[in-house]
């Protein structure tokens, strides 16, 4: 089988799909990558082929600030939006576009898309390619049990708790997040792809993938009314490395970042 794995360029996406990656290329499996061109080295020495991003910006840790100097200036759910519109979700045509084009030289059976990149509802319904989603932070699936992302609640325990927690996800969905969900309706419009109004942006590549790798343990998750069956917690993922080698460090790219907030 010919697998394309797909992830942003920064190591806490990158580095927990490597051990997944080799495990597949070692039971005999095609396995290329689909990342920034900040990985080619990294990839090269697993031997697997390397697309690197063409259209799509790469965005790394290190380089955030200066692609965008205003960013530094913002702080709180300013800097949430930001991230959220520039660095995910203006990019998914470019990687839709990068990937359709990889598959002329690799047509790959099964796509492994990092979760951030949120280009599943594309490779699935315009390719007809099976997308597995790989989420490397914690589950963000919308649950009407769950609080809204990006403020530390903890789950409601009375109604005052509940309508704060309410007013707060109304905040974060028609306002913080706005850009971002609206960049992301338009960059599918422009497809022809009618995207659910119901839910929530980060709802996206649970909706669309045949399966999800689920990093972490299901007992740190908020308890969830709706489960979804398509979610596999898998425990944690460590990055590859060959007998003897030193834990990688950053190939360049920094420290981790999730969707939708500041990386550090």
């Amino acid at each position: 089988m010919k697998i394309l794995f797909a992830s942003q360029a920064i190591d806490g996406h990158f580095n927990p799909m490597t051990g997944m990656a080799m495990r597949l290329k070692d039971r005999g499996h095609e396995v290329a990558w689909y990342t920034g061109p900040v990985y080619a080295g990294r990839l090269g020495g697993m031997g697997i082929q390397h697309f690197p991003f063409r259209r799509a910006i790469e965005h790394r840790a290190d380089n955030l600030n200066e692609l965008y100097p205003e960013r530094a200036r913002l702080k709180g759910p300013r800097a949430i939006g930001f991230d959220g519109e520039k660095i995910f979700a203006s990019n998914v045509s470019h990687f839709f576009e990068d990937i359709r084009e990889a598959a002329h030289q690799y047509p790959f059976d099964v796509l492994v898309a990092d979760s951030s990149m949120f280009i599943h509802r594309l490779v699935s319904h315009l390719m007809g390619k099976p997308v597995v989603n790989f989420v490397a932070i914690p589950n963000m699936e919308s649950d009407p049990q769950v609080p809204p992302l990006f403020f530390g609640f903890r789950p409601p325990r009375n109604p005052v708790e509940k309508t704060v927690q309410g007013l707060a996800g109304l905040l974060s969905d028609k306002v913080i997040l706005r850009p971002a969900s609206q960049s992301y309706r338009r960059q599918h419009a422009a497809y022809g792809q009618a995207v659910p109004r119901a839910g929530r942006l980060t709802d996206e590549p649970y909706r669309c993938s045949a399966a999800i790798i689920q990093t972490g343990p299901e007992s740190l998750d908020f308890p969830r009314r709706r489960v979804n069956p398509k979610v596999h917690y898998v425990g944690a993922l460590l990055p590859y490395r060959s007998a003897g080698q030193a834990a990688p460090g950053s190939a360049g790219s920094g420290a981790d970042g999730g969707f939708p907030g500041p990386i550090p």
